[in-house]
């Protein structure tokens, strides 16, 4: 794990999200609902989420 200078806390190259589930689905639902999201397949989104969260 690694704090970086705004105090996020990383795993590898992963954000790690706190165990707060109010956030979590935020930042769930941001994710599956912004413009940028394409949907070919809950296999694709879970790939792509999973690089960035751990």
């Amino acid at each position: 794990f690694s704090v970086d200078d705004d105090g996020v806390v990383w795993f590898e190259d992963r954000l790690c999200v706190p165990s707060d589930q109010a956030l979590r689905e935020k930042v769930m639902t941001e994710a599956h609902s912004s413009s940028f999201t394409v949907h070919p397949g809950s296999t694709k989104m879970y790939r792509d989420l999973k690089q960035y969260f751990w």
